[in-house]
C-alpha cells in the first residue's frame, strides 16, 4: 500500500523546512567557531585539507595531538596533572583515565 500524495508532500516540505532551518543556523554560528584545521602551527590549511582529501591523516592521531596539546596548555597554567587528565576526560567520556595518561605522557609508543 503506498501512502497517500499529500502525505509525501508533507514530508517533503518537512525535509526543506529542516535544511533551511539548519542552514540559516549555521550562518549565525561565526566561522571562527569552527577548528578546520587542528593542527594548525604544524601544517597549513592547504596542506591539511590535500591530507583529508585524501584520507591521509589519523582520526585518532590528530585527536591524540589534541588531547596533548591541550593538555601542556593546562600544565601550562599550573593545573595539576591529575585535574588536567579528569578535565580531559570530561571532554572525551569515552576514553579512560589511564587511556588519557598514556596518551599525554606517549606511554603507548616511542618518544621523540
Amino acid at each position: 500500500m503506498s501512502r497517500p500524495i499529500h502525505s509525501a508532500l508533507t514530508l517533503k516540505t518537512q525535509v526543506l523546512v529542516y535544511q533551511e532551518l539548519i542552514s540559516t543556523l549555521a550562518m549565525q554560528i561565526p566561522s571562527e567557531s569552527f577548528d578546520l584545521n587542528p593542527l594548525e602551527g604544524l601544517i597549513s590549511e592547504a596542506t591539511y585539507n590535500t591530507l583529508i582529501d585524501n584520507n591521509l591523516l589519523s582520526e585518532k592521531g590528530v585527536r591524540d595531538y589534541q588531547i596533548r596539546r591541550h593538555f601542556r596548555s593546562m600544565r601550562g597554567e599550573n593545573v595539576p596533572a591529575y585535574e588536567a587528565i579528569e578535565q580531559l576526560r570530561e571532554e572525551y567520556p569515552y576514553l579512560q583515565f589511564d587511556t588519557i595518561r598514556k596518551i599525554v605522557y606517549k606511554l603507548n609508543g616511542a618518544r621523540r
